[in-house]
C-alpha cells in the first residue's frame, strides 16, 4: 500500500467524505436488506473455535443499549493450514438487544477496525443495534505500527501457517470466513442468535471481500458484502456471475481510486450496486 492510501482519509480538504455517502448508501441497502428472506451462516461447517473471551470491557451506550467489547483468540485450521488469531466482538451486554445481525470486518493494516471506529462509526452501526465481529487474518507488518492485519500484534502465541506467503508473513482469507461460520456456533453466549453476517473492509482490507467472493469462500456464510475505497484486480461482477457468491454485493469509491473493472455492467441487478462519489479522496 502507498503512504497516500494509508494516511488520505485523515485529509479531506473541504470535500464530501466518502464515509458520509457509504454511511447514507448502507442506510439504504440495510433497509432494503428488510425485506429479505434471510439465509444464516451454516453453523453446522464452523470447525474452528472462539475461545471465550480474555477481557470484557464497556463500550459505551448507544440508542439505549449498553454494549461491550470482548476479545479473545480464535484458533483452528483453514484447507490449508493451521491458525491461532486475534478476535475483537463488540455486542450488546444482553445479546437480546442485538438486531441479529453481525458486521464482520477484517482490519486494516494502519488502522485496524476502522469502518466501527470513524469510518461508519459506532453511532451508526450500533445504534442499529447491530453486532460488530472483527479477526485478525494476515501476519504481515508494513513497519512500526503498520501490523494491524492480524488486529493485537500484542497477543502472545499468534501464527498462521495457511494462506499465501504475503511480504514477511502470511495472509489467510480463509480465515474470515471460518471466523464468520463460527460466530453463529460458537459465540451465543456473547452475540446472541446470529441471524445474517454482513462482511465489510475499506482500503486495504476491502480486497479481502473481493477474493472472498472470487473464491465461492464467501458464499453461504456472509447476506451482504460492503468493500469500499478498493481497487483490485478481482472483477466481482464475473464471480456474481459464475454462481460464485449469492448474496448482495455493494460498493462505494471515491473519486480518488481505480474503478475502472468495477462499474456496473448492468448485468446483475438484484445482486450488485457500485456508486463512485464525485470529489472525494481515499
Amino acid at each position: 500500500m502507498t503512504s497516500r492510501e494509508a494516511m488520505s482519509w485523515r485529509r479531506t480538504r473541504g470535500r464530501v467524505p466518502v464515509w458520509r455517502c457509504a454511511q447514507a448508501v448502507t442506510a439504504v441497502v440495510v433497509a432494503l436488506l428488510g425485506t429479505v428472506a434471510p439465509r444464516v451462516a451454516d453453523a453446522a461447517a464452523a470447525t474452528d473455535d472462539i475461545a471465550a473471551p480474555t477481557t470484557a470491557r464497556p463500550a459505551g451506550s448507544f440508542g439505549g443499549v449498553d454494549y461491550v467489547q470482548y476479545d479473545g483468540v480464535f484458533a483452528g485450521h483453514t484447507s490449508t493450514g493451521g491458525f491461532r488469531v486475534p478476535y475483537r466482538i463488540t455486542a450488546p451486554v444482553d445479546p437480546d438487544d442485538g438486531n441479529g445481525v453481525v458486521v464482520v470486518e477484517p482490519p486494516h493494516f494502519a488502522t485496524g477496525l476502522g469502518t466501527l471506529a470513524f469510518q461508519l462509526g459506532r453511532k451508526f452501526l450500533l445504534g442499529r443495534r447491530f453486532i460488530h465481529a472483527g479477526v485478525g487474518y494476515s501476519t504481515t507488518s508494513f513497519g512500526p505500527g503498520l501490523d494491524q492485519r492480524i488486529l493485537d500484534p500484542t497477543v502472545p502465541g499468534t501464527y498462521i501457517d495457511g494462506g499465501i506467503a504475503d511480504g514477511n508473513g502470511r495472509t489467510d482469507d480463509e480465515i474470515v470466513a471460518d471466523f464468520a461460520r463460527a460466530l453463529a456456533a460458537d459465540a451465543h453466549a456473547m452475540v446472541g442468535q446470529v441471524r445474517d453476517t454482513y462482511l465489510t473492509g475499506y482500503s486495504d482490507a476491502a480486497s479481502v471481500p473481493l477474493r472472498l467472493l472470487a473464491s465461492g469462500q464467501a458464499d453461504g456464510v456472509f447476506e451482504l458484502a460492503l468493500p469500499f475505497t478498493v481497487e483490485s484486480p478481482v472483477d466481482p461482477q464475473a464471480a456474481l456471475g459464475a454462481g460464485r457468491f449469492h448474496g448482495k454485493l455493494l460498493i462505494v469509491n471515491s473519486a480518488a481510486d481505480d474503478s475502472s473493472n468495477l462499474v456496473d455492467s448492468g448485468a446483475h441487478p438484484d445482486q450488485y450496486r457500485f456508486y463512485a462519489v464525485v470529489g472525494t479522496p481515499h
